[in-house]
C-alpha cells in the first residue's frame, strides 16, 4: 500500500487545484497521449546501503499521461517496481506530476515571437514512496518554435528537495520535453 505524507497530500492538493484552475468548460485539448510499459529484468542493481552492489530480478509497470491544451501543458508519470528479493531492493513506487500554465493564455495575450511559441510557469511535484520524499520544482519554461517538430519545449526550474538527510540541497534543474514523428518504412 502506498502511503503519503502530509506534506505529499499538500503539495499534491495545491497542483491539482492549479490544474484545475482553468475552467473545463474553456479547456481544449490540442494533443494527448497515454502510454503503459511493462519492463521485466534480472538485473536491478542496488546503489547503495548494505546491499550495494547486488543484482536482483523485478518488475516495472509504468503509466504515463502527456496533454496539450489551450491553458499550457501537463504531464505524469508513475512507476511502480516490485523486487524478486524485497530484502535486498524494496518494492517502490514513484511518480511525477508536471503543470504548466501559458502566460499568453493566463495574460489573454499573445508573446509569440518568431522562434518562440509561448512562455509558462513551470510546476513539478516528485514523490518517491516508501521514502516519502516530496521534491516540488518551481521554474519558468519556452515552447520554442522548430520545423518539424510537434513541440520542443525547455523549462529552468528550481528545485526543491525534501530533506532526507542523503546530502541533497535545493538546486536548479534544466529540463527539455519534445516530440518528433518518424516513419520507420514508407509504405
Amino acid at each position: 500500500m502506498v502511503e503519503f505524507s502530509r506534506k505529499s497530500q499538500a503539495v499534491f492538493l495545491a497542483i491539482f487545484c492549479l490544474w484545475l484552475w482553468p475552467s473545463p468548460v474553456q479547456s481544449e485539448i490540442i494533443w494527448s497521449q497515454i502510454n503503459i510499459s511493462y519492463l521485466a529484468s534480472s538485473n536491478y542493481l542496488q546503489v547503495f546501503g548494505e546491499h550495494q552492489g547486488e543484482e536482483v530480478g523485478g518488475t516495472t509497470l509504468s503509466l504515463e499521461h502527456a496533454g496539450i491544451y489551450n491553458w499550457g501543458k501537463s504531464y505524469f508519470f508513475v512507476d511502480r517496481f516490485l523486487s524478486d528479493q524485497p530484502d535486498i531492493i524494496i518494492d517502490d513506487t514513484y511518480l511525477e506530476f508536471s503543470a504548466d500554465f501559458s502566460i499568453s493564455w493566463i495574460t489573454q495575450s499573445t508573446l509569440s515571437t518568431q522562434i518562440i511559441q509561448d512562455w509558462y510557469i513551470a510546476t513539478t511535484w516528485e514523490n518517491a514512496n516508501p521514502l516519502n520524499a516530496d521534491n516540488l520544482l518551481l521554474g519558468a519554461g519556452i515552447r520554442w518554435i522548430i520545423p518539424g517538430f510537434i513541440f520542443f519545449d525547455t523549462n529552468l526550474y528550481y528545485r526543491m528537495q525534501d530533506d532526507l538527510d542523503i546530502g541533497t540541497e535545493n538546486n536548479y534543474q534544466l529540463t527539455t520535453a519534445w516530440a518528433h514523428p518518424f516513419i520507420l518504412f514508407d509504405l
